[in-house]
């Protein structure tokens, strides 16, 4: 997690919208990994069992882990190239989106601490100091609203 501390609100707050046009035009993604990888087929007169060959491949497939599974397709070698981007641009979708979610999570503690000091969102008085009454209920598997 990326430290907000030393940005402004106005930072913060241009740093977020970047970040939402960046994912607005982010299209064309698969999520998941590529991979490259070559075999070996075991037999002893074949070029692969020789030191230093690479063997069979490459081999390109995109995977994903999805409901407890590990999912493999194979990449046609014509698509390769788009499949390398699509996976590329997943990758940065989640990088934006984390970020977002720290520019997010660090404006909500600054709002927050506002709120508990009696400071209104822009910086002047307006919102009262919550009061604290009580400790909190914790509500568990087995408990009923009241």
């Amino acid at each position: 997690m990326a430290d907000y501390k030393d940005r402004t609100d106005e930072e913060l707050r241009a740093g977020r919208e970047e970040l939402l046009a960046r994912l607005a035009v982010a299209g064309g993604m698969t999520p998941g990994s590529f991979q490259e990888e070559w075999t070996r087929c075991g037999k002893g007169a074949c070029h692969c069992a020789e030191d230093g060959d690479a063997g069979h491949g490459p081999y390109r497939s995109v995977l994903r882990y999805q409901a407890g599974r590990t999912v493999k397709r194979a990449v046609p070698a014509a698509l390769v190239d788009e499949f390398r981007g699509r996976v590329g641009r997943w990758g940065e979708f989640e990088r934006a989106c984390g970020e977002l979610a720290d520019i997010e999570w660090e404006l909500s503690l600054r709002e927050l601490g506002r709120a508990r000091r009696g400071v209104g969102a822009e910086g002047g008085a307006g919102v009262p100091a919550a009061k604290k009454r009580g400790s909190a209920t914790r509500i568990g598997r087995n408990s009923r609203p009241s």
